[in-house]
């Protein structure tokens, strides 16, 4: 159907993108992008979607990208192939705060939820099990 009008075609991943979120850092909303191309790309929606960031790390394509509160902290999560979570902190140039290891196989996808007043992630991986993560812990 054309009932809406195309505004944007955004372009700079040389694979596949897996997943789109929004989110706020501050006051400002942004984009984040993942990609077969094993990285992340942070876009501003408010300057004509100009690229703020990518974000390099993971070795294998990345499936999936959640943003998610830790007290009055924003961090983004993402789940790769090469089997690990990272923690990402927008709020610090976007620096790369934790690399999660414990699947044995690619990790697929990554939610969090509330859980009384506690904040914790979950991921699932081709290993067939899910973890459950503290992020209020520092993941130890």
């Amino acid at each position: 159907s054309d009932d809406y009008k195309l505004l944007y075609t955004l372009k700079g991943h040389t694979y596949w993108v897996r997943n789109i979120i929004s989110f706020q850092v501050d006051d400002n909303v942004q984009l984040a992008s993942c990609s077969r191309d094993r990285t992340i790309r942070i876009l501003d929606p408010s300057d004509d979607y100009k690229l703020l960031h990518t974000l390099r790390g993971h070795t294998g394509e990345v499936d999936n990208i959640i943003a998610f509160q830790v007290g009055d902290n924003v961090r983004l999560a993402s789940c790769s192939g090469d089997t690990t979570i990272r923690i990402w902190d927008p709020s610090d140039d976007y620096k790369l705060l934790y690399t999660l290891k414990g699947h044995t196989y690619w990790v697929r996808n990554i939610i969090s939820f509330q859980v009384d007043d506690n904040v914790q992630l979950a991921s699932c991986s081709r290993d067939r099990t899910i973890r459950i993560l503290d992020p209020s812990d520092d993941y130890k």
